[in-house]
């Protein structure tokens, strides 16, 4: 079970091909990540669905670790990342009259739909991180 993720949007004066060519770089998403990520063993499929990396980062002084696999993959619309610990990351990206918005969603799923809840309340400050993650991206490919 899921619960309504936090998501956040940002507008790119781009066109959707190119927002969407940078944003399903796993290299862009750590790039855009405001904590200091680790990327490594990326192996990607022509398709998109089933390319799987690893991450790694510290947290609370902790090292943690996540193998993440491409879910979804829909060319220049949609693609949904579910990393092992529990994290699903959702774009979307939406033509717009001047260019595309960016839609980027963080969600925890557990089995448990109390837990679903309480974890996404308790990092709801993540819509932070979103909004940093959008600049980040918006400013790479507008450059």
């Amino acid at each position: 079970m899921t619960s309504t993720p936090n998501q956040r949007s940002i507008h790119i004066d781009a066109p959707v091909e190119k927002v969407f060519d940078h944003i399903k770089d796993p290299s862009n998403f750590v790039a855009a990540d405001p904590e200091p990520v680790h990327l490594s063993n990326v192996s990607l499929t022509p398709e998109g669905v089933g390319s799987t990396w690893e991450t790694s980062w510290r947290a609370f002084g902790l090292p943690l670790h996540a193998v993440v696999t491409r879910a979804e993959f829909v060319p220049n619309r949609r693609i949904v990342d579910r990393a092992s610990t529990g994290v699903t990351w959702t774009y979307r990206t939406e033509p717009d009259p001047t260019g595309t918005t960016l839609y980027l969603a963080f969600a925890i799923t557990t089995k448990l739909p109390l837990g679903n809840r309480i974890l996404n309340r308790a990092f709801r400050s993540q819509g932070r991180q979103l909004e940093k993650m959008l600049t980040t991206y918006q400013e790479a490919i507008q450059a």
